[in-house]
C-alpha cells in the first residue's frame, strides 16, 4: 500500500517516545489522544500536589483556650485566653517627676477581666494617651467578651498594689484582642463578676502591706466622721461566717473613705458585699482602708455572693464574734470611763480643780468628784470633736459655788450630759442650737498633768 513518508516523519517527529509509527489521519488522532492524556494527567497531577495545602489550611487546628488563672508572664505569649471585660473605667492621678520635681497628670483605662471561673480575674490597663484611653472606654464595653492572644503584660505594675486574684496586669495596647459574639458558648461560658475566694479569717493573717478583694457581711457600720482635710470615712465591721481558732465568728474593722462607698455600706447593713481592692497595711497591727476611689458592689452575681446571702439569713449568724483588728477601733477616751466611774475619788470643787490646773506640782488623787457641778454648752462655732474625727471631745466652762474652770469633756461624758446615744445627733444638735446640758450634775474629773 502507499504510504507518505512525510506522513511517518510527521508522526514520529511529534509522538517521539510515547507513540508506535502510525499514518496519515491516524497519527494525527493518536497524538491528539496522547497530548489529552498529558493534559489530563498533568492537571491531575496539579490538583495532587495542591490538594494536601488546601486540606492542610482547612483542618489546621484552633489555638485551645487556657484558663485565666493560669496566665503568667510565662504563659502569656503562647497561650490564648478568654475574658469579659468588668468595671471599666478612667483613671486620674498624678506624681512628681524625678527629673524636675514637677507635678505631672497622667490618665489610664482600667478593667478587670473575669475568666470562665469567677475566681479567675485579673486587671488590664491601656495608659498611653488620653485618646487612646477614651479609644479604649468606647471598645472595652462593660460585659464584652473578648479572645486574647499575644498577651503582653504591663511591667510597671508593683506586687503591693495588685488586689487581683490572678497577679498581673494586662496591657491591652500592645495584646491582640478580638471579639466574641454575644450569645455564643463562649461568651455564654464566661463569668458575669469577680469571686474572690479569701475570707475574714484569712485576712486576719495578713502581715504585710498589700491589697484584696473580699465578699463579706456588713454587720456593722459607725457614725461618719470628717477628719480635717480628708474625705468623710466610717468604720465598717465586715464578717463573713468564717471562724477563728477559737470558734468565734471572725470580724474585722475596715476604715471605708467617700460619701458614695459609705451609703452604699448603710444601705447594705446585714447584707453582703463585694469589697474591692481593700489596702492592708501592717505595722505591728492590721489596718484595713477601703479608699474613695474603690469599688463596692452590692449586684454580684456569684455563686459565692449567693451563698453568703443564705448564710447570713440564718438564725444566730455571727452572733458571737473574734475582733481581729484593733486599729480602728477607736479606744480613746480623755476620761477613761470605767476607771473613773469604778475607782474611789476625791470630793472636791471647782477652785481645787482650777488650783491644780494652775499649779501642777500640787499634789492631787487621780480622780475628783464635783457635785453640782454646772457645765455650760459648747457654742455653736465651736468644734466638738477631737482632732482626727473620730470621738466627741471638746473644753467647756464648768462652774460651782466655789468658782469656775475649764475642762475638757469626753465622749462619754458629753452623750451623758446631753442625753443622746451617738456622736451624729450630738453634732446636729449643736449646730442647730438645740443642745441643752442638765443645769447641775455630779461629775467625777481624772487629772493629768503634760
Amino acid at each position: 500500500m502507499y504510504t507518505n513518508p512525510d506522513d511517518y516523519t510527521y508522526a514520529c517527529h511529534i509522538s517521539t517516545g510515547s507513540l508506535l509509527l502510525a499514518r496519515g489521519a491516524r497519527a494525527r488522532l493518536v497524538w491528539s489522544i496522547s497530548m489529552l492524556r498529558r493534559a489530563v494527567h498533568g492537571a491531575t497531577q496539579l490538583v495532587k500536589q495542591q490538594q494536601p495545602a488546601a486540606l492542610a489550611m482547612e483542618a489546621a487546628p484552633v489555638q485551645s483556650l487556657t484558663p485565666l488563672g493560669s496566665l503568667t508572664k510565662s504563659s502569656a505569649k503562647t497561650a490564648d485566653f478568654l475574658v469579659r471585660v468588668y468595671n471599666p473605667k478612667k483613671v486620674e492621678y498624678s506624681f512628681k517627676a524625678k527629673k524636675d520635681g514637677k507635678l505631672v497628670e497622667k490618665v489610664r483605662f482600667s478593667c478587670i477581666l473575669l475568666g470562665v471561673d469567677a475566681s479567675h480575674y485579673c486587671e488590664a490597663c491601656d495608659k498611653t494617651s488620653t485618646d487612646d484611653v477614651n479609644a479604649a472606654l468606647e471598645k472595652y464595653k462593660h460585659g464584652t467578651a473578648w479572645r486574647l492572644s499575644g498577651v503582653c503584660l504591663d511591667g510597671h505594675s508593683h506586687e503591693e498594689y495588685l488586689h487581683t486574684s490572678v497577679r498581673v496586669v494586662v496591657d491591652l495596647k500592645r495584646t491582640r484582642c478580638a471579639p466574641v459574639l454575644q450569645g455564643t458558648e463562649e461568651e455564654k461560658s464566661l463569668a458575669l463578676a469577680p469571686a474572690p475566694q479569701i475570707t475574714i479569717a484569712q485576712v486576719a493573717a495578713i502581715k504585710s502591706k498589700r491589697c484584696f478583694d473580699v465578699i463579706a457581711v456588713v454587720r456593722e457600720i459607725s457614725d461618719t466622721r470628717t477628719p480635717v482635710g480628708h474625705p468623710p470615712v466610717a468604720n465598717v465591721c465586715l464578717v463573713d461566717g468564717t471562724t477563728t481558732n477559737t470558734s468565734k465568728t471572725a470580724e474585722v474593722v475596715v476604715a471605708v473613705w467617700g460619701t458614695e462607698n459609705i451609703t452604699h455600706c448603710q444601705k447594705h447593713v446585714g447584707e453582703p458585699l463585694l469589697f474591692l481592692n481593700v489596702a492592708a497595711k501592717h505595722a505591728g497591727e492590721l489596718e484595713l482602708n477601703l479608699w474613695t476611689d474603690r469599688l463596692i458592689v452590692a449586684d454580684c452575681r456569684s455563686e459565692k455572693m449567693e451563698t453568703l446571702k443564705a448564710t447570713a439569713a440564718e438564725a444566730g449568724f455571727a452572733e458571737y464574734r473574734e475582733l481581729l483588728t484593733s486599729k480602728h477601733v477607736s479606744t480613746w477616751d480623755p476620761d477613761r470611763t470605767e476607771e473613773v466611774l469604778n475607782q474611789e475619788a476625791l470630793l472636791s470643787c471647782c477652785a481645787l480643780l482650777q488650783l491644780a490646773s494652775d499649779d501642777a506640782s500640787v499634789s492631787l488623787p487621780q480622780i475628783l468628784q464635783v457635785n453640782g457641778m454646772r457645765l455650760e454648752e459648747p457654742e455653736a462655732g465651736d468644734s466638738v470633736v477631737e482632732r482626727t474625727g473620730s470621738r466627741l471631745f471638746f473644753t467647756t466652762l464648768a462652774r460651782d459655788f466655789s468658782c469656775s474652770c475649764t475642762v475638757g469633756v469626753s465622749e462619754a461624758a458629753a452623750l451623758s450630759l446631753s442625753g443622746l446615744c451617738t456622736m451624729a445627733p450630738f453634732q446636729e444638735a449643736h449646730a442647730t442650737g438645740t443642745l441643752s446640758f442638765p443645769p447641775f450634775a455630779n461629775c467625777r474629773i481624772r487629772r493629768r498633768t503634760k
